[in-house]
């Protein structure tokens, strides 16, 4: 569990990593930015334009909002999951900037055989399909294994956070 800000900061940095990098990086493994429709159409066109995953970089900064949007993500996300956990959070640049070029980030590599619809009845029949499956239920079996036992977590509490769009704390650190 999270014991320290610092393990906080890691969580946020590889969070940025799956979001931004990873997912856009096998959504684009699925369907290349050459790829062609069976109607020989492009894939990328019209409303569906092919993203660009996001290298992580501190200092990028938005020129249109005047922000700096890697780090911002970093230290919102660093600080919504300490307090969570009940840890006091940070928000001093140094601090982060430290934090941040000791964490080893996995390199990506497709995984094989996932499976993403490319169009909304593809979408829709996957929804109605129901859960489950030998993969599923041995995934579930590993989380839940992984988990700690009762035993292991007296005195430890998890605090929920409210969200409201219209309150100022909860867009800022």
């Amino acid at each position: 569990l999270y014991n320290f800000p610092e393990d906080c900061v890691v969580w946020a940095r590889l969070k940025f990593e799956t979001l931004f990098n990873n997912q856009i990086r096998q959504l684009l493994y699925n369907f290349p930015e050459d790829q062609v429709t069976s109607s020989g159409t492009k894939f990328w066109s019209g409303s569906k334009r092919c993203p660009k995953p996001l290298v992580f970089n501190l200092n990028d900064k938005c020129e249109d909002a005047q922000m700096r949007n890697h780090f911002d993500f970093i230290v919102a996300a660093a600080n919504l999951r300490a307090q969570m956990f009940g840890i006091k959070g940070r928000t001093d640049e140094e601090y982060f900037a430290e934090v941040l070029q000791n964490v080893i980030v996995p390199d990506f590599t497709p995984q094989e055989g996932v499976k993403i619809a490319s169009t909304d009845a593809e979408a829709k029949e996957e929804n109605s399909q129901p859960i489950g499956g030998d993969s599923e239920e041995l995934e579930a079996k590993q989380i839940l294994e992984s988990l700690p036992r009762p035993g292991e977590l007296a005195g430890f509490k998890l605090n929920p956070i409210e969200f409201d769009k219209d309150m100022d704390d909860h867009m800022l650190f």
